[in-house]
């Protein structure tokens, strides 16, 4: 029998709490320790081309690691070897064509910004694949990830600071082990040269319509750093506003815990009752973190970065209102992903995509960051309030029962809890839709 510790991680809300609130730790600590040691403009600097990035590794995903999870629902026979060996080829193939075209044009940036998107693509993809076979295995691959950063970037601001070339390198680092350790414990024998050709075609034209979402996705969220430096504001107040909204998106690590788990459940059944619990859970928590930041968030700023990242609070207080929103966009999202729609994904996130760029336009020369941070909470109140208005009137839910938690709820986590210490969970069976069931 295993200890009580032990059997309560077997259970997937639990062990997807774990990951995020060690996520939350981590990644506090790497990101103390990056601005400190690049201070603000440098800080924004490294924020533009690592938004930049971020879209390039949309583009470079193609799709595919939305798409797994319903094709493990529709119970598509090899479906994880499949898609494993997929995703290896399409590594090498970029890896080569990026090293190919840099050596064509003579600039080593063209093989080093390949290669971090490239292997950044194998990390979500390999850690998704065994999120779905596994949330537990999934959570301690990213806190160990989570750890090594904080180890290398706590070493860059020792002994190198003031040095983006080795900012670049820790992510890259990160990523390459996040993606080997995945792909490894996902217990799938790597043999590309068994790929069915005609199954990667159809993955392929699968993946298109999910990675033009994505990129609506990753626009939504990053577009207004890029904007920014493309606007010609100083990498100084980029930096700023790069800090502050950071420290805002901590905020969704909370309600990524339970889309973690809505992945893995989604990918099975539709999971109503897990998806509302999940909803109120999220919101209670983020009104007690809103009031908090509130009064402390300048100071907390201050204390973790210097003083020099001071003014970045009012950045993170303004996004806070549109964090609220974009909950219902993160954990409803899935359900209409792992369902097949995404028609209607692709079109709420398309208009809240183009209102975005469209504001920032006249917002951003206007009024700066604060342009940018207010243009942001309103495209993801937009895309928010239409997830949810359609989730409550398709499946007959009312507006209470995703706003604020019951006391039912604090009797199921009680229970949860409980039942995890007394008896051995099978973490890695089909959880039930209740949540009070494990």
């Amino acid at each position: 029998m295993p200890s009580k510790f032990t059997a309560l991680f077997r259970n997937d809300y639990f062990a997807s709490a774990f990951k995020k609130g060690n996520t939350i730790v981590w990644g506090l600590l790497s990101t103390i320790c990056l601005n400190r040691a690049l201070g603000p403009e440098l800080r924004g600097e490294y924020g533009y081309y690592m938004n930049l990035l971020s879209i390039l590794v949309v583009v470079y995903g193609w799709g595919f690691a939305s798409i797994y999870p319903n094709y493990v629902r529709r119970g598509h026979p090899n479906a994880q070897q499949t898609f494993l060996h997929v995703y290896v080829t399409q590594l090498a193939l970029l890896v080569g064509s990026c090293g190919a075209f840099s050596a064509i044009i003579g600039d080593w940036r063209v093989l080093l910004f390949g290669f971090m998107a490239a292997t950044s693509v194998f990390a979500t993809q390999t850690n998704n694949l065994l999120l779905v076979q596994s949330v537990r295995k999934s959570a301690y691959v990213v806190v160990a990830a989570a750890l090594l950063n904080v180890l290398m970037l706590g070493a860059m601001m020792w002994l190198r600071p003031r040095d983006l070339l080795l900012a670049y390198a820790a992510y890259s680092v990160n990523s390459v082990v996040v993606g080997v350790i995945s792909a490894g414990l996902g217990g799938v024998g790597l043999k590309p040269w068994s790929l069915s050709w005609s199954a990667a075609r159809s993955i392929i034209a699968t993946g298109f319509i999910p990675m033009l979402t994505n990129v609506l996705v990753v626009i939504n969220y990053r577009i207004d750093v890029v904007m920014l430096g493309w606007l010609h504001v100083d990498y100084y107040y980029i930096g700023l506003y790069a800090v502050g909204v950071s420290v805002a998106e901590y905020c969704w690590v909370i309600p990524d815990a339970f889309k973690d788990v809505m992945i893995n459940r989604t990918a099975k059944d539709k999971a109503i009752t897990s998806l509302t619990f999940s909803l109120r859970v999220s919101m209670t928590i983020l009104v007690v973190i809103f009031v908090v930041l509130v009064f402390a968030c300048r100071f907390l700023i201050s204390l973790a970065y210097g003083s020099a990242f001071a003014e970045a609070s009012n950045v993170t207080i303004l996004m806070l209102v549109g964090v609220y929103s974009m909950v219902y966009a993160k954990i409803l999202g899935v359900s209409y992903l792992s369902s097949g729609r995404w028609v209607f994904y692709f079109r709420v996130l398309l208009i809240a995509s183009i209102a975005n760029v469209g504001l920032n336009l006249v917002a951003i020369p206007t009024w700066g960051i604060y342009g940018a941070a207010t243009v942001s909470v309103a495209t993801y109140t937009l895309a928010g309030a239409w997830f949810l208005v359609s989730f409550l009137r398709e499946n007959s839910v009312r507006i209470r029962d995703v706003v604020w938690v019951r006391r039912a709820d604090v009797a199921a986590v009680r229970h949860l809890i409980s039942s995890a210490t007394r008896r051995e969970f099978d973490g890695d069976s089909p959880p039930s839709d209740d949540p009070t069931k494990g």
